[in-house]
């Protein structure tokens, strides 16, 4: 098995910052001597909840989102705050974005997903408390279990 040498980092500065996240501009030196600048999206921590009715439909938020220039469908979530839970920011934003709210429970950590997820199961909202976003949010029957 071939040994990688290693990369020397030489220089790195915030190329841009908005929206809790940022893009840091990271110049290294490789093993053959050449100089290469990397960009790297860098991100706060942000927590996700994958909540389900009592008839196990998923509850999605609607959300218009630049990149894709639409309205998609996505797990409620948001950035997590320093020195909050991540369970409390997840039943947060799911009262936030889809009007359900109920017991979030944290999934085990994997160590591998930088987004802490939690589950919960809900009750309908009442009509009043619905969120603001684009269109309903109301489970998805096309993604019942």
């Amino acid at each position: 098995m071939t040994q990688h040498q290693a990369w020397r980092e030489i220089t790195s500065e915030t190329a841009f910052t908005k929206y809790g996240r940022s893009v840091e501009k990271v110049a290294f030196e490789l093993p053959d001597g050449s100089k290469n600048d990397f960009y790297l999206k860098c991100e706060r921590p942000a927590a996700a909840v994958l909540a389900l009715t009592p008839d196990r439909q998923v509850i999605l938020a609607r959300q218009f989102r630049p990149g894709p220039r639409r309205i998609l469908h996505e797990l409620p979530g948001g950035f997590v705050e320093p020195a909050t839970d991540p369970a409390a920011t997840a039943a947060a934003e799911l009262l936030e974005e889809t009007g359900y709210q109920g017991t979030v429970q944290p999934s085990p950590k994997s160590g591998t997903t930088p987004t802490p997820t939690s589950s919960a199961t809900c009750s309908p909202p009442p009509t009043a408390s619905r969120s603001p976003n684009p269109g309903p949010s109301t489970p998805s029957s096309s993604t019942r279990s």
